[in-house]
């Protein structure tokens, strides 16, 4: 199987837009792309968007316009692709690096010790689609010694918040959406990107009173076509001829033809494409929290909602060679994968410059353990599957032993299946989900998946698979008289939880069900270390032996 990182998504309705473009006879910047800007602004609460060429140019285009130069300095994260330094050594600045925090954004009390009286700009990346702290950003700005040196400076009166949301279109920070967190937020459509035009990117203006970001909005319009009056379309119509230049603007704008993918892909991205992505992103963290090697991307939390636009795993304690020979491994599979990011003060440009890695320890660790996977909407079930099976099957034969403290198994892999055990009493009412973790292979994989979605038919289905397969490390009983299973294991290592969906709500409700705070299930001989109301964390090593002797007692059938 082949499985490439990140092809571009395009259905029928993608390529009908672009032929209805193609037709229409105009294929530069017009209709189309103002569709696309207004798309943008409805759906994302954004005042104003004025799409460009780049996400690059849309940053240069903001640095410009606040009036960042010669001897100033822009703070930027030492993780980020370059082209978040580039654009701010294009406008005649310097790049101020400040370390990672754990989930690859800058980390925001790096910036409070990077600001002097140069600082002109601050530009967080939320790496990967997960928002950076944009209120904590925001709060250390307060009260520091701001030396403006233009009158649109001295209006905001600090450093201009300039988030960069390449990776993050469709994610959010306290209810806010991305493309509303910074001052200005620029995206990008690169082909890789969630949403692509080939190539383009937007700036998404929300400056607070007393700016207009509409009379914005136009001066940079104009400024991304040559600083000229007409755009070419205006120009075009009968008597429209007559133009002005009247700065010295730049060629940065975005043609229709390619704003056309970007808008048949964002009308079914909210209600398709990113559902899939988030999809696809639940799947590998629930494979990938099995192993203790793994360390997973962050994802949801009350705060931030991700794009998914990168899975970024991370493999605990190897070197960064040993993550090579992984990514070696997986790619001999025939799955792509990628690294997201090479540090910048690794590149040439800035070592040059005297940036020096070992000033960044956070962002090199990342980057020396990441791996990121293929995560797109085209992506099928089998295909998913086998990425997980390839790289966990990579990260065995690199490491060669049991890696994590969770047991490996030659022909077969790590993957939660589900079993339900319905307590004494009211059944209907409370279920209690025995998650067991353990070796499986990709079938059974993907029917304990259909377990989750049709349990009962799923369920008879595992059944005859597991009747037919040989696997090592446990051996499966049907249990009596709830019939359900229990597994034989012979790792001690494994772990186990007992999730309940329940709606039981105190110690008396919980009696009713055989939990008591002793922390024992009396009914299964289940031993707990500890109760909350979503779950039940298991003391494994003496839950084997009781969960043993349950299962020969109450045994129909043994394999």
């Amino acid at each position: 199987m082949n499985i490439p990182f990140s092809p571009p998504y395009i259905d029928k309705s993608i390529e009908e837009e672009v032929l209805s473009s193609l037709r229409s006879g105009w294929i530069t910047s017009g209709p189309q792309v103002k569709s696309l800007e207004k798309f943008l602004e409805k759906t994302y609460d954004i005042p104003n968007t004025v799409a460009c060429n780049s996400g690059t140019s849309a940053l240069m285009l903001a640095l410009h316009w606040f009036g960042v130069g010669n001897g100033d300095e822009v703070i930027i994260p030492a993780y980020t692709y370059a082209a978040t330094a580039l654009a701010v050594l294009h406008a005649g600045a310097t790049p101020f690096m400040v370390d990672s925090g754990d989930d690859f954004n800058l980390n925001p009390y790096k910036i409070r010790e990077a600001i002097t009286e140069r600082t002109k700009a601050i530009i967080p990346v939320d790496i990967g689609g997960w928002p950076c702290d944009y209120k904590l950003i925001s709060g250390l700005l307060k009260d520091i010694n701001f030396n403006p040196s233009n009158e649109i400076q001295k209006k905001l009166g600090r450093p201009l918040i300039l988030a960069d949301a390449s990776h993050s279109i469709g994610g959010a920070y306290q209810n806010g959406k991305v493309g509303t967190l910074g001052d200005i937020s620029v995206m990008s459509f690169h082909a890789v990107k969630n949403i692509t035009t080939a190539e383009g990117g937007a700036v998404c203006l929300n400056l607070p009173e007393p700016f207009n970001n509409s009379e914005i909005a136009k001066t940079l319009k104009l400024w991304t076509l040559n600083g000229q009056t007409k755009d070419a379309f205006t120009k075009s119509k009968a008597g429209g001829w007559k133009y002005d230049i009247v700065y010295p603007g730049f060629k940065m704008n975005l043609p229709d033809v390619l704003a056309a993918i970007g808008l048949a892909q964002l009308r079914i991205y909210e209600s398709e494409l990113l559902p899939k992505r988030r999809e696809i992103f639940k799947c590998y963290n629930e494979a990938f929290s099995n192993y203790e090697w793994a360390q997973l991307p962050p994802f949801d939390n009350k705060e931030k909602k991700s794009s998914c636009h990168l899975y970024q795993l991370r493999i605990r304690d190897i070197s960064e060679d040993q993550r090579d020979k992984i990514i070696d491994k997986i790619s001999g599979k025939g799955v792509a994968v990628n690294v997201h990011f090479i540090p910048l003060p690794m590149l040439t440009i800035f070592k040059e410059r005297g940036y020096d890695i070992k000033d960044y320890p956070v962002a090199y660790d990342n980057y020396s353990r990441e791996i990121s996977l293929p995560i797109y909407p085209q992506l099928s079930e089998e295909q998913v599957e086998y990425v997980i099976e390839s790289v966990v099957k990579s990260v065995d034969e690199v490491l060669g032993r049991k890696v994590g403290g969770v047991p490996s198994f030659r022909r077969v892999r790590e993957v939660p299946t589900h079993t339900s055990l319905s307590p004494k009493g009211d059944a209907h009412r409370t279920r209690v989900t025995n998650t067991m973790h353990f070796g499986a292979d990709p079938i059974l994989f993907k029917f304990a998946r259909e377990l989750r979605l049709n349990h009962t038919k799923a369920e008879e289905i595992i059944w005859e698979r597991i009747k037919n397969r040989q696997l090592s490390g446990f051996k499966f009983r049907r249990q009596h008289p709830i019939d359900k299973y229990i597994a034989d294991f012979y790792c001690h290592d494994l772990r186990m939880v007992i999730e309940i969906d329940g709606d039981y709500h105190n110690a008396e409700d919980q009696s009713k069900y055989d939990f008591n705070r002793d922390g024992e299930m009396e009914e299964y001989g289940i031993i707990v270390k500890r109760i909350t109301n979503k779950e039940v964390i298991i003391d494994f090593e003496n839950t084997f032996k009781a969960l043993k002797d349950i299962a020969s007692e109450r045994a129909e059938s043994f394999l």
